[in-house]
């Protein structure tokens, strides 16, 4: 109890200043070792340089890659029935939905052709000849993997043979995507 009876202002702030800055000098030892660490990182060599490196290599691969499917359209062969499906729907096409059966027919060692039955949704819908060729360009021309290998269009009700068919046809066509396997 001797201690706090002599205890006074003066001897409060001194012991207050020497625990403040035992405090202090721990916190400027520690920020001293960062600043230390930063400055090894900022080197010519050091991490930082590095990490950028490596950044500016992952962005190119990125818009490399990116182009590559801005150019393709078809999602890299990631979903070709959206893809589809979205070329039936656009504007001058129009078909509605349609029904897709894929098939994938291995072709030679690591090569595999991804093909595509494509029906209309609605078996007796029909539809001008000029929005079935729109279509069947389109799917072509929107994506360089794509290509129509068959096609089959036809009336949808039986005629005779001295009557005009009325513009209105029937179609089912295949089209194929050809790939590389992966490691192959």
């Amino acid at each position: 109890m001797g201690f706090f009876r002599g205890l006074n202002f003066a001897r409060v702030l001194i012991l207050t200043c020497l625990i403040a800055s035992c405090y202090l000098g721990w916190r400027a030892w520690t920020e001293h070792q960062q600043i230390k660490e930063l400055k090894v990182a900022l080197a010519e060599g050091g991490e930082v340089e590095n990490v950028v490196r490596e950044v500016q290599t992952l962005s190119k691969k990125y818009t490399n890659l990116y182009k590559q499917l801005a150019d393709e359209n078809l999602r890299g062969e990631a979903d070709p029935e959206s893809y589809i499906r979205n070329i039936a729907s656009r504007d001058n096409i129009e078909l509605g939905s349609v029904e897709i059966t894929p098939r994938e027919r291995p072709l030679t060692r690591g090569i595999v052709d991804n093909t595509y039955r494509i029906t209309p949704g609605d078996k007796k819908a029909t539809f001008d000849k000029v929005k079935i060729a729109n279509f069947l360009y389109t799917l072509e021309d929107a994506s360089h993997r794509v290509r129509v290998t068959e096609i089959r269009i036809g009336v949808p009700d039986r005629i005779d043979s001295h009557e005009y068919p009325p513009d209105l046809w029937t179609f089912d066509c295949t089209i194929t995507s050809r790939k590389r396997l992966e490691g192959k």
